[in-house]
């Protein structure tokens, strides 16, 4: 795969993108019958309108961190921090988030220049015991943020966490990865404490979606999850193979994406820890993929990317038709009520 940066989308008049002749391969798929199983699957397993699936793999000495960003609103967003006083430089990724009376952009994942990475799964709220004597807290630091600047290894994340007060609720958990192939799913306990979920020392992946790693049955879907089944399928599938293309991991974030009228797999990506490139792909349109060199970026100032500026206009409208005729669908249900 070819790699483009956001510096190179600047140089270049119109719009630049990847389509190479593999991915349009992968794209041409059954789409009507891809369509029925998306919207079969989405409306008798998951109605909770709750997703993220993440995953890490390893194989060929390479540390591959990939991940689903599933979310009402359709638009993310990337931002690019250069090394500072705050820390490492890297990445932040996420959605426009709006209540009625502000609006941000809510990072929760990201991958930093000493090749750490890390995203979120959204769980039911877990009611964590109070720890005031950590020196960090919700009042005084975003856990994100640290983890992307102060953080080299899962060790480090560990030890981050350990520090952190997350008293009150605690309706999440966060998967992490770094370049020597270790990964864990920091998650809340039924004891109120934090729990650790470790890939094994010589497993291949570690998986998480939207039931808590270390207690299954706390979460937003009926245990087991099918997202988390068809993921540990189709990497058991490769997990001694010495080679697999992103085509590959691309096909099984593709098989767990959500298809929705108010609820989409807004983008999806795969992150070469060793490597530094984060292969990025719109609005689960699996047949065009953006590579931006994490190294390359940092060259820049801080700067921020709306993904749907970085795919082709072809894709763009793909996407938004899929959008709007699912919108359509959605009225016309209501109009039948």
């Amino acid at each position: 795969m070819k790699t483009i940066s956001y510096i190179s989308i600047l140089l270049i008049s119109g719009i630049t993108y990847l389509m190479n002749p593999s991915e349009q391969t992968f794209g041409k798929r059954n789409i009507e019958s891809r369509k029925q199983k998306i919207l079969h699957e989405n409306k008798t397993a998951e109605k909770s309108k709750r997703g993220c699936s993440i995953f890490t793999f390893c194989f060929d000495e390479k540390v591959m961190f990939c991940g689903n960003l599933d979310h009402p609103n359709p638009d993310g967003y990337i931002k690019f921090l250069k090394a500072s006083d705050e820390g490492f430089g890297g990445l932040l990724h996420g959605y426009f988030a709006k209540t009625n009376t502000q609006s941000w952009i809510a990072y929760e994942g990201g991958m930093n220049e000493k090749g750490l990475a890390f995203d979120t799964n959204g769980l039911p709220n877990a009611n964590m015991n109070p720890h005031p004597q950590k020196p960090y807290s919700w009042t005084n630091a975003n856990f994100w943020n640290l983890l992307l600047r102060k953080c080299a290894t899962v060790n480090d994340a560990i030890k981050l966490a350990e520090q952190f007060n997350f008293s009150g609720n605690m309706n999440f958990q966060i998967h992490v990865a770094d370049s020597t192939g270790k990964a864990v799913v920091i998650s809340p306990g039924a004891n109120g404490e934090l729990c650790f979920t470790r890939k094994l020392a010589n497993g291949k992946f570690l998986i998480s979606t939207n039931n808590n790693n270390a207690d299954p049955k706390h979460g937003y879907v009926p245990s087991p999850c099918k997202r988390y089944e068809t993921i540990f399928s189709m990497l058991k599938k490769v997990e001694n193979k010495h080679s697999v293309k992103n085509e590959y991991l691309a096909s099984v974030l593709d098989s767990v994406h959500f298809e929705r009228a108010s609820y989409n797999t807004i983008y999806s990506y795969i992150a070469d820890l060793k490597k530094g490139l984060f292969h990025v792909y719109y609005f689960h349109q699996y047949n065009e993929a953006i590579t931006l060199n994490l190294n390359k970026e940092l060259l820049l100032e801080e700067h921020i990317v709306k993904v749907a500026d970085l795919v082709s206009e072809e894709t763009r409208n793909n996407a938004l038709q899929e959008y709007e005729n699912y919108k359509r669908l959605e009225k016309g249900k209501e109009n039948l009520k």
